[in-house]
């Protein structure tokens, strides 16, 4: 009987410093879709734990809310991907430092919690390899779709912008929003209209 109560702590010591892991690695790349997959697929998965139950013991106060892809079958959107936002930038700083300032995902976490307290539908876009940060659903209808970058540049215009317009063409949308941090501007593509607005203007 002993030996069988050793085995259970062993078992329950291996699970709570795997768990360790995983939250320190979304804390180090919140905002990465393949951060909470990957984590749990290299800890948790052998230990036939589920990815909720993970959540719902380690995250009782919602610290860290998990966004998903939108698909329209619930069993495909439970096996793909969740991107992670921590609740606050500060926090996720203290929590785990890092020697990068990662401005462009701290502005999307920002962005996903002033979306959050407006919208209870929110999802992610990810197709053909290019992705959109959000889609914002009114009665899982797609109504809005947005990309955040704190930045536009010669080195990110094309993965930015392409990422917004597959989605746009996705959905047949005629109009998207790429969120600054300070730029301002307005492009069409194939047609479609993206307004790029800074932080300020959208939520302020």
């Amino acid at each position: 009987m002993w030996k069988i109560k050793l085995i259970y702590i062993s078992v329950l010591r291996w699970q709570a410093c795997n768990l360790n892991e995983i939250s320190g690695g979304i804390c180090l790349d919140f905002c990465n879709c393949k951060t909470v997959s990957k984590s749990y697929s290299l800890f948790i998965k052998p230990a036939n734990i589920s990815l909720d139950s993970i959540f719902l013991q380690r995250n009782p106060s919602r610290l860290v809310h998990l966004l998903p892809k939108l698909v329209y079958s619930y069993k495909t959107q439970l096996v793909n991907p969740r991107k992670a936002y921590f609740i606050d930038n500060g926090l996720q700083r203290v929590i785990s430092p890092s020697f990068s300032q990662d401005l462009g995902r701290k502005l999307e976490n920002a962005v996903f919690w002033e979306l959050r307290r407006q919208f209870s539908e929110l999802y992610y876009y990810n197709e053909n390899n290019k992705e959109c940060d959000f889609v914002v659903c009114q009665n899982s209808t797609p109504t809005q779709l947005i990309q955040v970058c704190w930045q536009l540049n010669t080195e990110n215009i094309a993965r930015e912008r392409d990422g917004l317009v597959d989605a746009m063409n996705f959905f047949k949308f005629e109009q998207g929003l790429i969120i600054t941090f300070a730029q301002e501007d307005k492009m069409i593509v194939d047609g479609k209209m993206i307004e790029v607005v800074p932080f300020w203007k959208v939520f302020g």
